[in-house]
C-alpha cells in the first residue's frame, strides 16, 4: 500500500468532488445502506456462479458494475443515478442476469426494499 494513502482524508476529497459531479446525490437512509451491502452481496453470489460457469468475461464486466460501491457506502453522500450507469452498462452487454439490480436498486432508492 502507498504509504501517502490516508483513507480518511482521501474520501473527503473524492466526497466533495462526487458532490460536484452528481447533483442528485443524497444522504442514505440506514435501511438504504443495508439494502446496498445485502444488493453487493448478490453481485458477489453471482459473481461467483459466473466463476464456475467460466464466464469471465460476465464475471469482470459485473465486477466492474459493483467496484466502486463499498467506496460509496463509506460516504456521506450517494448517487443512485450515478450507482444506475454502470448496471445500465452491464445489462446492455448481459441481458442474460440473475439478479436484476436495476429492479432492487430503484426500491431501495424509494426506501422500499
Amino acid at each position: 500500500m502507498n504509504d501517502n494513502f490516508k483513507p480518511d482524508t482521501n474520501l473527503r476529497s473524492y466526497t466533495e468532488e462526487f458532490k460536484r459531479s452528481f447533483p442528485d446525490a443524497k444522504k442514505l437512509t440506514n435501511n438504504q445502506r443495508r439494502a446496498l451491502i445485502f444488493m453487493l452481496h448478490e453481485a458477489l453470489v453471482e459473481l461467483r456462479s459466473h466463476g464456475f460457469l467460466q464466464k469471465a468475461e460476465q464475471a469482470g464486466d459485473l465486477a466492474d458494475a459493483f467496484h466502486n460501491l463499498p467506496i460509496w457506502l463509506n460516504m456521506e453522500i450517494f448517487s443512485f443515478d450515478h450507482f444506475r450507469t454502470y448496471l445500465t452498462s452491464y445489462y446492455r452487454k448481459h441481458p442474460k442476469f440473475i439478479y436484476n439490480y436495476s429492479d432492487m436498486l430503484s426500491k431501495i432508492e424509494k426506501d422500499e426494499y
